[in-house]
């Protein structure tokens, strides 16, 4: 190789390595610089030191809100001591439980069919009471009163016969019951009847519908006794069976 073009080929080379060398000390300082800028900006520095602060009152915030939890915990606490075991709700209401129902006592079927059986008589008494007969006894001037009252007590008694509570009672007792109820019944048909005989005529009174009526009184009248022999017949049984005194039936 000629020695000029070795020569020119190490200058060459040294040129080369000396723009390499500074081009790359351009960049290693280039970078450097960058950093510093970068580290030096106030911009950042500030934004950096607004996130800490943020960051400091959230957790201020989480530590008052867990105390206030805190101390909510410790008052409902004192207010169910206070309460003295009731529960408490978690707004602090007292939940006072509702008082127990207290079993009423168990009666017996002999004191309710007892029971059942006074009440038979408080309805006879009654309806009696309604249909008093009048001073002087039933005359042309006051029978038409006479069977409206009886009109007005025969319903009375049917209806009370009815609404009789039969739960726990004897069955013969309530066979008896409605047997009265039906016998109420029919005598406030035939009073009914009566009424009709008053209002019409002296021939008709006298006649077919005034004899009918007289009949079925006298009918309806005898029966009474047949239900007094089998009130008696029942009362003593109801005696014997539940060993309680049963007072007669009115």
């Amino acid at each position: 190789m000629p020695p000029q073009d070795s020569k020119a080929s190490t200058g060459m080379f040294v040129a080369a390595f000396l723009v390499g060398s500074i081009g790359g000390a351009w960049l290693l300082f280039g970078f450097g610089s960058s950093s510093a800028a970068t580290d030096s900006n106030p911009v950042a520095s500030v934004s950096r030191s607004s996130s800490g602060l943020e960051q400091l009152q959230l957790e201020n915030q989480l530590l008052a809100a867990e105390l206030e939890k805190q101390q909510l915990q410790l008052g409902l606490a004192k207010l169910r001591q206070q309460a003295g075991g009731h529960a408490v709700s978690e707004n602090g209401l007292v939940q006072v439980p509702a008082p127990r129902e207290v079993p009423e006592p168990a009666v017996s079927p002999g004191e309710r069919t007892l029971a059942f059986w006074n009440e038979m008589n408080n309805i006879i008494d009654r309806e009696a009471q309604m249909r008093t007969v009048p001073a002087g006894g039933v005359n042309d001037n006051n029978a038409s009163r006479f069977i409206d009252a009886r009109v007005a007590a025969g319903e009375y008694a049917v209806q009370a016969f009815a609404a009789l509570e039969s739960k726990s009672v004897d069955r013969d007792v309530v066979a008896l019951s409605k047997q009265l109820g039906d016998w109420y019944a029919k005598g406030v048909a035939i009073c009914k009847t009566g009424q009709e005989v008053l209002g019409s005529d002296a021939a008709t009174r006298r006649g077919q519908a005034g004899l009918s009526w007289k009949a079925g009184e006298f009918t309806h009248a005898a029966a009474v006794n047949a239900l007094n022999k089998q009130g008696a017949t029942v009362r003593a049984a109801m005696t014997k069976k539940h060993g309680i005194a049963f007072p007669p039936l009115k």
